[in-house]
């Protein structure tokens, strides 16, 4: 269970990071208009026919934003069940604290970010985690990318060292993500299409071949406003 909760964490480093003061994850991904919510309509692909299409979804992410752009709270559905609630605690320039709830509402886990200067101290305040302090991160801006070094320090996690290598669009999109977890590499492509009424994109295809001739799974976004 807890490699799932580190992969829960992964998530989040991509959505929070060292952050100005005045960005949110709606100026942070360049996304337009008073949104309230956004939902990620998960889909593995499958080819038909000669052509790729989305199959069934199984996965769908909510996320709640408040009036300023920052999340506070995000739903996890799979197969159409409530999987896990997150309620984000407190927000601010130099820390995080995010709640984990299963789906039965019982406080999984508790887990805080410290902000200073490139780097990140991830902590577990879970009531029953025995050692609080779990995770280290260092983010380096390289020119349109940005590279995160994660450095474990809980012995259950198979890899201590990760490393993602995310490479943005113009408009501040992630369009590669280069990980390396120990001697193994891969690199996976995202492709934005569709707009809405706001000029938000409204699909994600997902390939890990840069020309797309493969798709692995695509992920349909609606958007709420306020």
């Amino acid at each position: 269970m807890k490699i799932y909760y580190y992969i829960i964490l992964l998530l989040l480093l991509v959505v929070s990071g060292c952050k100005p003061k005045n960005e949110n994850y709606l100026t942070k991904y360049g996304i337009k208009g008073k949104v309230s919510e956004i939902i990620y309509h998960y889909h593995d692909a499958e080819l038909l026919f000669g052509e790729w299409v989305p199959t069934e979804s199984i996965q769908r992410i909510h996320k709640f934003l408040n009036r300023e752009g920052d999340i506070i709270r995000e739903d996890s559905y799979f197969s159409g069940e409530l999987s896990n609630r997150k309620i984000v605690e407190i927000k601010d320039v130099d820390m995080d604290l995010t709640a984990i709830y299963d789906y039965k509402g019982k406080l999984e886990k508790k887990l805080l970010i410290l902000y200073e200067g490139n780097k990140e101290l991830h902590f577990d305040l879970s009531p029953d985690n025995d050692t609080s302090f779990f995770a280290e991160v260092k983010k380096t801006k390289l020119g349109n990318q940005t590279e995160h070094h994660i450095l474990f320090h809980d012995t259950t996690v198979i890899h201590s060292e990760v490393r993602y290598v995310y490479e943005f669009d113009e408009r501040g999109r992630i369009i590669s993500t280069n990980t390396l977890r120990g001697e193994e590499e891969s690199t996976k492509y995202y492709q934005y299409s569709g707009k809405d009424e706001k000029g938000n994109w409204t699909k994600l295809t997902a390939s890990n071949k840069p020309d797309f001739s493969e798709v692995t799974s695509y992920t349909i976004v609606d958007y709420k406003y306020y």
